[in-house]
């Protein structure tokens, strides 16, 4: 017997394998391409896009990152958007995290413009978020943000007989 008629896959374990890569991207897409390609298709490209058809480039640089153990990272990705406040001032968010945990276990809810304040005292201004960035600072670190319930007045419930009110206008 010899090496290929080891690794002879069915339509459906083909199939199956297909629908695996689509399921995942980037990183952990490429690997397991380059892993199968090395597996079934002893480290060809061309055999695994003619065989799965996945794209050669991308089995390609799977192969490279198992071979070298670098992760390739698209230049979008690498140098675009803002980077998250919590890695930028991590001292700061250490703060903001045992604030949160002191008032969590005192049963006292606070405001984000609360913890801000409190935040201001320690901090200088430019280290601070927005409001609204506090929000989603709060939610990714895994809190919950409620919103604060207006106090109304209840309207009195006195009934009124329209028969006093209508003598009084005549």
């Amino acid at each position: 017997m010899n090496q290929l008629s080891q690794h002879i896959l069915t339509i459906e374990q083909i199939k199956e394998l297909r629908t695996t890569a689509k399921k995942m991207y980037g990183v952990e897409r490429r690997l397991f391409e380059a892993e199968i390609t090395l597996k079934y298709c002893h480290g060809s490209p061309r055999k695994a896009e003619k065989v799965f058809g996945w794209g050669r480039r991308t089995i390609k640089i799977g192969l490279a990152e198992l071979k070298t153990g670098v992760i390739c990272v698209g230049a979008q990705q690498a140098f675009c958007g803002s980077k998250i406040w919590e890695n930028r001032y991590p001292k700061v968010a250490e703060e903001l995290r045992k604030l949160i945990d002191i008032h969590k276990n005192s049963g006292v809810r606070l405001t984000s413009k609360e913890f801000l304040a409190k935040l201001t005292k320690q901090f200088p201004a430019e280290y601070l978020p927005s409001l609204s960035t506090m929000d989603n600072i709060l939610v990714r670190m895994g809190y919950r943000i409620r919103k604060i319930k207006k106090p109304y007045c209840k309207k009195s419930s006195v009934l009124v007989d329209n028969n006093k009110i209508n003598n009084n206008l005549n």
